[in-house]
């Protein structure tokens, strides 16, 4: 019967997957041959629906995997045809076309593959079929797909997925699969919108290429149905587009050398010992994962400016999860830089952001060291808004900064379910400010309400160091008393969930009684740079490139950051200094409760 002919069967080691048109799969524990001899199949085409008919055109060439696809256009460079020839072929359960150019069918098929989450699944669906497909085909004049195109069939039509330029936002292929909304949390304020920005499986293309596969946004807008309705995505697409170059994928210039080696060059690099990653008393700790940096030591270099002048930075100060690229010779000597990596419409708008958050992330830093009470600062209209009825208590910080930048800590407070995080963020304009601390709050609130639950979606999602759930919540100690359990920061907002952890947040927060005027700033960049020497890199794949879009790394040495608890700085000089400017009075040694 057709509807039996329009599966495809794929071994599997020892099972079967198969293939129905649409994208349906099942997984069946017997091999191909025993599946052809059974009733199954009948029995799956049945629940696979009508059979599909495809159109192709009369010239159509078709192949029966993307394997076959690649090969094919390989040998049919040397064979007399041309680019402008049409090439169809099945993957996953689809139909596709497209011309003969075999760059574009390269870049076609790795955007094929990463929508294959299990990397193994998705090289077994590059290959051939044990039974390939046989669907019902009308061939009639169709037009060709226009340079750059893929074609996919769907609803009895080719539809168009652009491959360059590349499209930000597509299903197939996208730089990002797709930005979806959270469903709302009955606790956190109807005027907020959570993005999920959903990125390509890129490890299903090389195991090296390791991005994070939810890339979390927000949004502030009114509280009522209409208004999330036409809420701005774009605040996901800029942390897709992060999340997504901040992993090493081939990206950008570097070199392999030791620092005094460049030097000798004549060369401009970071020494790594300036940026402290963290405190040198760690590398006396027995276990301690990080090796000391040696100047003669070669290790990989990311070119950056420094000004107008090129300057060369540690790769692993550049990308998140530089481990997994797997360069030869990659030497380990710290943890993730999780400071100053933003996406932007613009370059000057992608630095001013990434300078923002070193800036906010130094302030806060320094003032959780040891800060004393500070001064409430006013909730902007829209935050007022978008607050609406919400019955979580709300408490706007100002964070001295030595930048003289604005920069808000936002305080959420859920009594009823004794939840309380906190979020920052610096801006130009102190409102704006407030908008994104007030934001990043509610987005580390919403993962503070999932890792409550005993069915928690980031714990399922194998968070490295996150405990087991415990309905009594005692995490405070869960982690070590020395805190080396505090691995990642999702691990300080479960910590968090102690009760007697968010009791000291909520006395660490609370507001003093002065009175003082937001600093005045027209470019967080100018300001950071008067003061620090900044280094910036352009770390945009050439796909986000063609899109027009912009990722800025911004490197400065010498600042304080929140970072993971087992991978402390050693805060005493720079927190002296401050705390003489500032008429701090103590050390706090509690970890933050995030990130």
């Amino acid at each position: 019967m057709p509807e039996v002919d329009s599966l495809a069967i794929y071994a599997v080691g020892t099972e079967s997957l198969v293939v129905a048109p649409l994208g349906r799969q099942w997984r069946i524990d017997a091999s191909p041959d025993d599946v052809l001899s059974s009733t199954v199949l009948a029995h799956l085409a049945a629940l696979a629906g009508p059979a599909v008919r495809i159109r192709f055109d009369p010239h159509d060439v078709l192949v029966s995997s993307t394997d076959e696809l690649l090969g094919g256009v390989h040998r049919a460079t040397t064979g007399g045809r041309r680019a402008e020839d049409v090439t169809g072929w099945f993957f996953a359960g689809h139909w596709y076309r497209m011309r003969r150019d075999h760059a574009a069918l390269r870049t076609a098929v790795d955007c094929l593959r990463a929508t294959i989450p299990d990397a193994d699944l998705a090289a077994v669906l590059a290959g051939p079929a044990h039974r390939p497909a046989k669907p019902s085909i009308e061939r009639a004049p169709t037009p060709k797909p226009g340079p750059g195109v893929l074609q996919r069939w769907e609803n009895g039509t080719w539809v168009d997925h652009l491959l360059d330029p590349a499209p930000l936002v597509d299903p197939v292929t996208g730089i990002l699969k797709r930005i979806v909304a959270r469903p709302a949390h009955p606790a956190l304020p109807l005027g907020f919108v959570h993005w999920h920005a959903e990125l390509p499986h890129l490890s299903s293309v090389d195991p090296h290429w390791q991005p994070d596969p939810l890339a979390p946004a927000g949004y502030l807008t009114g509280a009522d149905p209409a208004a999330r309705a036409i809420a701005d995505d774009q605040p996901g697409l800029l942390s897709g587009l992060a999340h997504y170059c901040g992993a090493y994928l081939g990206q950008g210039q570097r070199h392999y050398a030791s620092l005094t080696q460049l030097r000798e060059a004549g060369e401009d690099a970071l020494d790594l010992r300036d940026w402290e990653p963290h405190d040198p008393a760690l590398h006396e700790e027995p276990g301690f994962p990080f090796i000391r940096f040696d100047i003669d030591q070669k290790l990989w270099w990311m070119a950056g400016k420094r000004g107008d002048k090129r300057c060369w930075v540690p790769l692993s100060l550049v990308h998140a999860g530089w481990m997994q690229a797997d360069l030869p010779g990659l030497v380990a000597h710290n943890y993730h830089n999780l400071v100053g990596l933003q996406a932007g419409n613009t370059w000057d708008e992608a630095v001013e952001r990434a300078c923002a958050h070193v800036v906010a992330s130094d302030a806060v830093a320094l003032w959780w060291a040891g800060g004393d009470r500070l001064p409430l600062a006013a909730v902007p209209p829209t935050v007022k808004q978008a607050w609406g009825e919400c019955e979580l208590k709300l408490t706007l910080l100002k964070v001295p900064s030595t930048m003289k930048v604005p920069v808000v800590l936002a305080v959420v407070d859920d009594p009823a379910a004794d939840i309380v995080t906190l979020g920052f963020a610096a801006h130009r304009d102190p409102d704006t400010a407030a908008e994104l601390a007030v934001v990043e709050s509610l987005i580390q609130h919403a993962s503070a309400q999932d890792l409550n639950s005993p069915e928690s979606l980031i714990r399922d999602q194998g968070v490295a160091g996150l405990v087991p759930y415990d309905e009594r919540r005692r995490y405070r100690d869960a982690f070590g008393i020395d805190l080396r359990g505090l691995i990642d920061p999702m691990c300080h907002v479960q910590r968090a969930l102690d009760p007697r952890v968010a009791r000291a947040v909520r006395h660490r927060c609370l507001p003093s009684r002065d009175v003082t005027p937001a600093p005045v700033c027209d470019s967080v960049r100018a300001a950071l740079a008067e003061q620090h020497e900044l280094i910036l890199l352009d770390v945009a794949t050439d796909r986000v490139r063609s899109a027009g879009m912009h990722v800025a790394r911004a490197v400065v040495a010498g600042l304080a950051r929140i970072q993971p608890a087992a991978f402390p700085l050693d805060m005493t000089a720079r927190f002296s200094r401050l705390a003489r400017q500032c008429a701090w009075s103590r050390q706090h040694r509690e970890p933050y409760p995030g990130w």
